[in-house]
């Protein structure tokens, strides 16, 4: 029996991941027989029909359902990014076929650039989560506090990222990410030479360098992860203290 592979979110990003699925519950809880049943309909023709719809709602969604609906959708955005993010390092260990025309070094640079992509991705979805929350809470005299912190949050995201952001750029519109790497660009020497150039006196070099670029991958994709757990918790660690929400003021009083 193989071990079901779970995810370890931050601490407050969980505490907050709690109180969505309590929430959940509870609007679950409030349909009627007739529209459960409905739903499991509509979620089995899904699944046994392969071109066949998402299920649509059985009832009219009331302000409550409509608001939850909106900040779940982007914090599960970035919930999905950031579990990407973390599951890299174990699959850019995935082993290829060795009769494949695939190379080490195409093989590393194509999980590096993966990484910066879902880097861009993580850093897109934190920013319309933050946005999600601020618009959903202006209004809100409750939460006046937080409202009032979360454009710095967001300037700090992106100020964060712009750096990156910029190399992601280069590599999407004008060049490979291996001209800025320079153990990449390295690796890729070295392979043609000892690989398509058959000097087989640089093999044990080209080892080595392919087993340094393997372990420096993973180095990098898990510096950054430790990164983006700490963003989150700091962020979610300030909506778990503010007391966040689900609905707005004068429609009663769920969330954590």
């Amino acid at each position: 029996m193989t071990k079901r592979s779970v995810h370890h979110y931050p601490r407050h990003l969980t505490q907050f991941l709690n109180a969505l699925i309590k929430e959940s519950c509870e609007i679950t809880e409030n349909i009627t027989p007739d529209q459960a049943r409905e739903m499991n309909d509509q979620m089995m023709d899904t699944i046994i029909t392969p071109e066949g719809k998402f299920p649509k709602p059985v009832a009219k969604p009331t302000q409550r359902i409509l608001f939850y609906q909106k900040l779940m959708f982007d914090f599960n955005e970035l919930l999905s990014a950031y579990e990407v993010l973390t599951d890299l390092p174990i699959l850019s260990r995935t082993r290829w076929p060795r009769n494949s025309t695939l190379t080490s070094s195409k093989v590393i640079l194509f999980w590096r650039e993966t990484h910066l992509n879902e880097c861009y991705i993580f850093h897109s979805r934190f920013q319309a989560f933050l946005s999600r929350v601020q618009r959903s809470y202006r209004k809100d005299a409750r939460f006046a506090k937080l409202t009032a912190v979360l454009p710095g949050l967001q300037q700090a995201m992106k100020d964060n990222s712009a750096a990156f952001e910029a190399i992601r750029g280069e590599h999407v519109h004008q060049y490979r990410h291996r001209h800025r790497d320079a153990e990449m660009e390295r690796l890729a020497l070295i392979e043609i030479l000892a690989v398509n150039g058959r000097m087989t006196h640089l093999n044990a070099i080209y080892r080595m360098a392919v087993s340094a670029a393997k372990r420096n991958t993973v180095k990098k994709f898990a510096e950054f992860d430790r990164c983006a757990s700490r963003d989150l918790n700091f962020v979610f660690k300030l909506l778990v203290l503010r007391r966040l929400l689900w609905v707005p003021e004068g429609s009663g009083k769920h969330g954590i």
